[in-house]
């Protein structure tokens, strides 16, 4: 039962996800696109899941004002590589 609600959910998700994807750049083959999205969300969602993990390796708080700038760094410089695009400035994004 849980299998079907959160397909219901996501499956819209997806499928914009899926839109903006391929309206965003054509190095991408249309099949490569799952694989494209699974890999941007591992990007955001990974760090977050192995938060104990990283903790324990680097032996610092990956939740640290510190650690979450350089992840939004970092974040932002893969994120706008995979997809071919610029960054937005500040003031594009308060638009």
């Amino acid at each position: 039962m849980l299998r079907r609600i959160v397909a219901r959910l996501l499956q819209p998700v997806y499928a914009q996800g899926m839109r903006i994807l391929a309206g965003v750049n054509g190095q991408w083959e249309p099949a490569d696109l799952p694989q494209l999205a699974a890999g941007l969300y591992h990007l955001i969602f990974g760090y977050f899941a192995n938060v104990p993990l990283m903790a324990a390796v680097t032996q610092k708080d990956p939740r640290s004002p510190a650690a979450m700038a350089r992840q939004r760094r970092f974040l932002e410089q893969a994120v706008t590589g995979l997809l071919g695009v610029s960054p937005l400035t500040r003031r594009q994004r308060s638009a």
